[in-house]
């Protein structure tokens, strides 16, 4: 199985965790831009993935790292006293029923006379491309060393809306909200879904 890195605090660095949570269990791409970096271009981390709570979603939610390489969290170590800017967006693209159209598939009953029944008929429906956006959002703090951090992806509103949130756990009962940077994007943020 496919194992994301784990990350130790040390006595110089910080350790920020990377997850998503809320109504909905859609990827979660996250990057981060490092302020000591000259190379201003995020550096994207991974896709992380809500996981689920039971016994075949656990089966699932790891075949799905080992494929696909999402995780259900996302783990870095960031230097102390130096800018970090945590971003997270949400996107998916499929299909949906054309309009007119309620459902993907028509279910009928046709009979079939060299068996003498009726037999189940699944017919497919016209389908037009759909894709759900959520994202970009960006959050800034400067992590202080030995703390462990969360940046929290979260989908509310059933979906149609989502929040980059940023807290401090270096106590892992407390989740205490980070203070924003002066001048630079808060440390919680929330767009909404498009279209």
């Amino acid at each position: 199985m496919l194992e994301q890195k784990k990350v130790v605090v040390d006595d110089q660095h910080a350790k920020v965790i990377m997850q998503a949570s809320g109504d909905t269990a859609n990827p979660v791409d996250f990057e981060v831009i490092r302020g000591n970096d000259p190379d201003r271009r995020p550096d994207h981390l991974g896709t992380v993935v809500k996981p689920f709570r039971n016994k075949v979603g656990e089966w699932f939610s790891r075949l799905d790292s080992a494929v696909s390489k999402r995780f259900p969290q996302l783990e870095m170590q960031a230097d102390a006293g130096q800018v970090l800017q945590v971003g997270g967006s949400s996107t998916i693209s499929s299909q949906v029923p054309a309009p007119g159209y309620r459902t993907l598939y028509n279910e009928d009953y046709v009979f079939n006379p060299s068996k003498n029944k009726y037999e189940k008929k699944l017919t497919a429906n016209p389908t037009v491309p759909s894709s759900y956006s959520c994202g970009p959002i960006t959050s800034a703090f400067i992590p202080e060393k030995q703390k462990v951090y969360l940046a929290e992806f979260v989908f509310v509103d059933r979906g149609d809306g989502c929040e980059l949130q940023l807290y401090d756990i270096t106590q892992p009962e407390l989740r205490i909200p980070v203070v924003a940077i002066k001048g630079v994007q808060p440390s919680s943020a929330r767009s909404f879904r498009y279209p």
